[in-house]
């Protein structure tokens, strides 16, 4: 059934194995004489390697070699153009041992991961202003969203309590937490102090919730906490969950959606169309959802802005980019724009599984509709 995924999964890693074992004997060569000797030395470095780093660092091992065998590609393709562009002699001896060496994907490598691990944990604020014709009579709306927070994974209490200082400080008539805050490696005592710390930001109009796919920790049956239990850490700390539900306020009107990936064959998350009909469409309706779905329809059926997340806006290049193009998520970070309707993806203020950004920023949202 998952033939045609399994077979190019494995064709790759096979092909990668193969080629940075090669990559590792073409250093040795420059030690070790004997071929079978640094070919035989070159494959254990490279199997071992791998499965040593995965068992110490998880899927951040496997990122890192990863760009290492891209990198390694990359400067054997400059390495062949320039082996038939230039003739100079002197300059060919030392191309072939920059070559053989191999420090140069290597050391490009390590200041790429660098850079990704420091991308990850600066967390920017990105800001967003609408207009809109039913917020008459000089009224506005000031919002802070967050989403992707996955508590645990490059971020702590402490962290999360500075950033949430730093939303207070921009005194939001509501803050909206848009999914995926807590999932699977979340503890239990990191959980409860994560809802602690949000729910004590600053906003007029409280503190909203939509669960995302991760949250409920379905993905791993080892999970420190139940679903009751993260319901109840939520509601008594004031935090008020949006599961299909609608919350109305003077001005705006903010939908909540349960997430997608809940959908089953018992359950089937009620249209929109069902949770809009009796809303008084003269209010700025925001939807809440936290996968980057139906914008279309939603524009169509009179919604004014939708937040969503889920994507970590592709988090490694190229993936955000050949997700938006192949159609896989409708926005993978930013805004788009149909008519008078605006949907915002946020990459999300942290990351799942591994603290590496080389796509998107980490950030936490301020919009502001007049």
């Amino acid at each position: 059934m998952y033939l045609w995924i399994i077979i190019p999964i494995a064709f790759f890693v096979v092909f990668m194995t193969v080629y940075l074992t090669f990559f590792v004997r073409r250093i040795f060569s420059l030690f070790l004489k004997k071929r079978i000797i640094s070919l035989i030395a070159s494959l254990a470095i490279v199997i071992g390697g791998t499965a040593g780093g995965f068992v110490l660092f998880g899927t951040s091992s496997i990122i890192v070699i990863l760009h290492l065998f891209f990198s390694a590609l990359l400067f054997q393709l400059i390495s062949f153009i320039l082996k038939k562009a230039v003739k100079n002699e002197n300059f060919q001896k030392k191309r072939d041992f920059i070559y053989k060496l191999g420090m140069v994907p290597i050391v490009f490598t390590a200041c790429l991961m660098i850079f990704a691990y420091i991308n990850m944990i600066t967390v920017i604020e990105t800001n967003y202003h609408y207009d809109s014709p039913k917020m008459n009579n000089g009224k506005k709306l000031h919002l802070a969203m967050i989403a992707d927070l996955h508590m645990g994974t490059t971020m702590d209490v402490e962290d999360l309590q500075k950033h949430a200082d730093e939303i207070s400080a921009k005194n939001p008539d509501v803050f909206v937490l848009v999914g995926d805050i807590v999932d699977e490696s979340t503890t239990k005592y990191q959980m409860e102090q994560t809802f602690k710390i949000l729910s004590n930001v600053k906003s007029r109009d409280g503190v909203y919730y939509v669960y995302g796919n991760h949250d409920r920790g379905i993905y791993n049956a080892n999970c420190e906490f139940t679903e009751t239990e993260l319901m109840v850490t939520i509601l008594n700390n004031g935090i008020k969950i949006l599961k299909n539900d609608v919350a109305e306020f003077d001005d705006y009107v903010l939908i909540g959606r349960e997430d997608k990936s809940f959908e089953t064959s018992g359950y089937e998350r009620p249209a929109m169309t069902e949770l809009i009909k009796d809303v008084d469409k003269n209010k700025y309706i925001i939807n809440l959802d936290h996968q980057p779905l139906e914008l279309k329809q939603n524009a169509e059926l009179g919604v004014d802005l939708q937040l969503s997340g889920h994507t970590h806006g592709g988090q490694i290049w190229p993936a955000g980019i050949v997700a938006q193009a192949t159609g896989i998520f409708e926005l993978t970070y930013g805004e788009k724009n149909i008519d008078s309707f605006n949907a915002i993806t946020t990459s999300g203020i942290a990351s799942w599984g591994y603290p590496f950004r080389t796509e998107q920023h980490s950030e936490f949202v301020i919009i502001d509709i007049d």
